[in-house]
């Protein structure tokens, strides 16, 4: 009679390469887990850092007392500050002279707080967009269509940007801050009354203060700088 090979050592090599094909990629899951976990650790890291600075600068104005306003709120992960800066109808300049000091003094905190919580390379993970707003309300005139629906957002943009201005006095820019500027129209009002009084409409031509941590560029910068994110307490 033939005779019969045995089986059993192609099963053992074979069940042994699968065994040493799973425990591989556990391992390799294992290790892009802890890689997800040490991201996500650092991102909110940055975002608590974030959030210090939006209330150390919330406080620091509220003492200051004076004609300019600041309101700290939670939009989602990033931290807002609403500066209610006044505005007139259908202007961008800070017209009020106090409000103008104050402004400065209060950018001149930002960037001392932000240089403090972060060093160089992280400050460039906290994206900081400095929103402009208007009322509802336009000039009215024989103007087209065209010029009437960008009016709002063009004007929004200005005063966003004169903010900007002040911040670029205290040296706040790019590159080295990942600061920006962005108009919003009237497309997001504190006060949405349908017959809204003066009162309402001033209270929506503001500027918001927004302190985003910008989860891409940390990504990137991670991948060179593995020390990145460390607290500072």
């Amino acid at each position: 009679m033939p005779r019969r090979n045995n089986p059993w050592p192609a099963y053992v090599d074979l069940f042994s390469a699968l065994m040493i094909a799973t425990l591989g990629g556990m391992a390799l899951l294992a290790a892009a887990y802890r890689d997800v976990e040490n991201q996500n650790a650092r991102v909110n890291a940055v975002r608590q850092q974030a959030t210090r600075i939006g209330t150390r600068l919330d406080q620091a104005m509220k003492r200051s007392g004076g004609t300019f306003q600041s309101v700290l709120r939670s939009c989602g992960d990033d931290t807002c500050i609403d500066l209610y800066i006044h505005f007139d109808k259908n202007e961008d300049t800070i017209s009020n002279t106090d409000e103008h000091e104050r402004l400065s003094a209060f950018c001149s905190a930002m960037k001392d707080a932000i240089n403090s919580e972060f060093s160089a390379q992280e400050r460039k993970a906290v994206e900081i967009v400095v929103e402009g707003h208007a009322d509802r309300s336009q000039i009215h005139n024989n103007t087209d269509a065209r010029t009437r629906f960008l009016y709002n957002w063009v004007l929004s943009s200005r005063r966003a940007a004169a903010v900007l201005y002040e911040f670029g006095r205290v040296g706040m820019q790019v590159p080295a801050y990942n600061i920006v500027a962005i108009g919003y129209a009237d497309s997001q009002p504190l006060c949405t009354d349908p017959d809204p009084s003066d009162d309402c409409l001033s209270r929506n031509r503001r500027t918001t203060l927004r302190l985003r941590v910008d989860t891409k560029r940390l990504e990137e910068m991670m991948k060179t700088v593995p020390q990145l994110g460390s607290i500072r307490r």
